[in-house]
């Protein structure tokens, strides 16, 4: 799918209601077009530079967007920086298409500053402020709940949506939140710096672990969560040999008939897998990099992107 853009468009995807949205550059929302690049609808934070890691199109048809915000007169001499500086925290809302809050959630106000492991701060004060403490780089709506990634706590979290409150928390620093980890090699320690946390039907989690700054490779994984008993157990893993290591970004899909589609992030390889974990095709790119792939909903046929394309561009 292209999409005419006056500025640099970033997190291109198709939504399920047989619209596109991108996060425009120069102008900090995200532009909702039809098929046919009609624009639609501006869509972004209130009050805040809306971020480029995600839009999410909510059932009800609203939608969740997030934003970096800057929080002062933080503390963070306990872990080698600052007494007195600024760091940024992360601003999720649901807003209806005509702009207006109905849900939002602070990460300042749940997440301790003990959350973001010591590697990340030793990392963040080679420079200056503000630090980006969270990093948030994806969000999900799962039922009651709302489920981000947040790759400088190297974890992935749910929240309630009812109370703000985190309910479960899978990697990173261990809380009373943590899930225990079954069934993984890295089981003590399963993210380093992962992206794309979603929420599949069958109700399992997948994951695409960047395991940044980890010794483990780079891979995609999906965990089947029980919120009862507080477990996580892995139950597939796919790696690719030939994209061994990538610093950032990235996504990781698992398809109805089990296959994956990979963005391997800083690695300019977007590629395909077979339930077995074979590669099945790729995509490379000079000189630049996919930060995410995302797989057309089942929802908009071929015929109606096609049919979108040749009325942006008659033949």
């Amino acid at each position: 799918m292209v999409v005419r853009a006056p500025y640099g468009p970033n997190d291109a995807k198709v939504l399920d209601d047989s619209t596109v949205a991108y996060w425009s550059s120069g102008e900090g929302r995200y532009k909702i077009l039809g098929l046919d690049g009609r624009l639609i609808r501006n869509v972004g934070v209130v009050g805040w530079w809306t971020d480029l890691h995600e839009l999410q199109r909510l059932s009800n048809g609203d939608y969740l967007v997030e934003a970096y915000v800057p929080r002062n007169n933080v503390d963070l001499s306990p872990f080698g920086g600052p007494r007195n500086t600024q760091v940024l925290d992360d601003l999720i809302q649901e807003v209806t298409p005509l702009g207006a809050v109905v849900w939002s959630w602070d990460s300042g106000d749940h997440i301790g500053l003990d959350q973001t492991p010591q590697r990340w701060y030793d990392a963040l004060f080679q420079g200056g402020p503000p630090y980006d403490i969270v990093h948030l780089n994806s969000v999900e709506a799962h039922g009651d709940e709302i489920v981000v990634s947040m790759r400088r706590t190297d974890a992935v979290w749910a929240i309630s949506k009812r109370t703000g409150n985190v309910l479960w928390k899978l990697g990173g620093v261990h809380s009373d939140k943590s899930l225990a980890v079954y069934g993984d090699p890295q089981a003590a320690y399963p993210f380093g710096g992962q992206h794309d946390a979603r929420f599949l039907p069958d109700g399992t989690l997948t994951v695409h672990d960047n395991n940044t700054g980890l010794a483990p490779a780079l891979r995609a994984v999906r965990y089947r969560i029980d919120e009862r008993l507080r477990t996580a157990r892995l139950i597939e893993a796919v790696s690719d040999p030939q994209v061994p290591f990538s610093f950032c970004c990235g996504s990781a899909r698992r398809l109805d008939d089990g296959s994956w589609i990979a963005s391997w992030g800083s690695q300019p390889v977007v590629a395909g897998y077979s339930p077995s974990g074979a590669r099945t095709f790729a995509l490379v790119f000079s000189g630049v990099f996919s930060y995410r792939a995302n797989p057309v909903p089942r929802t908009v046929s071929t015929q109606a992107l096609r049919s979108g394309m040749d009325a942006q561009y008659p033949r």
